[in-house]
């Protein structure tokens, strides 16, 4: 019987995982931790440098093995930015795999921050349980506890294989687990998706270009 998770190596030398059940890697093939920095990681750095922010809070709706979770965390650690983390996540166990993994790949996290003009220095406590993510296993679960976030994650599988991920009535409870101003980000940029957010009412939705020929792709922002 095939394994349910199984690592991969892409093409920028980083690992992600691949569910056999969907037939889908977590990352993209062309670059796990490239695609993670260019969508979720950059921009969100970019608006809180520009906002002078010493402490922020981040929520996920699709945690998989971490990969945003842990280029973020180890990011803002380099930065002195205290932070907050939490997400909704179903099935822990990609998770799980992934803190082992990270734990092997922690020089390779500080050379790929190193070639982006940050100075990391000591990661080594960074996969603790004191600075894990908070999981929760329903959007519901989270909305009873205070956690409130001022950037949001939205990376469940693609559209194609999830589209319940990206509608209207899920984006509706999430929008609950985010404060009045926050900025998202998504690397599905599809039509039906973009129609939902603006349907959310007070959202600024935009497509960017990520100009990345390893990439070919576009990310999703939207803000309040």
């Amino acid at each position: 019987m095939l394994e349910d998770f199984v690592w991969i190596q892409t093409r920028d030398s980083s690992p992600t995982l691949w569910n056999n059940a969907l037939g889908e890697p977590f990352r993209s093939f062309k670059g796990a931790f490239t695609e993670s920095w260019a969508v979720f990681v950059e921009p969100c750095l970019k608006s809180i440098s520009e906002a002078g922010r010493k402490k922020v809070c981040f929520g996920e709706f699709g945690l998989g093995p971490g990969t945003n979770w842990l280029l973020i965390s180890a990011a803002l650690k380099s930065l002195g930015v205290e932070l907050e983390y939490f997400a909704i996540e179903r099935d822990k166990r990609s998770f799980e795999m992934g803190l082992d993994k990270w734990r092997e790949c922690l020089d390779q996290v500080s050379n790929f921050l190193t070639e982006r003009g940050l100075e990391p220095g000591d990661l080594s406590d960074l996969l603790s349980e004191k600075f894990q993510p908070v999981i929760f296993e329903s959007i519901e679960e989270a909305r009873g506890s205070k956690l409130r976030a001022d950037f949001w994650f939205h990376d469940p599988f693609g559209f194609a294989v999830n589209p319940d991920g990206y509608s209207l009535d899920v984006l509706s409870q999430c929008k609950s687990l985010w404060n009045e101003k926050v900025f998202g980000v998504s690397y599905a940029c599809n039509k039906h998706f973009q129609l939902a957010l603006e349907d959310l009412g007070s959202c600024d939705v935009r497509v960017v270009d990520l100009g990345d020929r390893r990439l070919k792709r576009s990310r999703l922002e939207f803000s309040s």
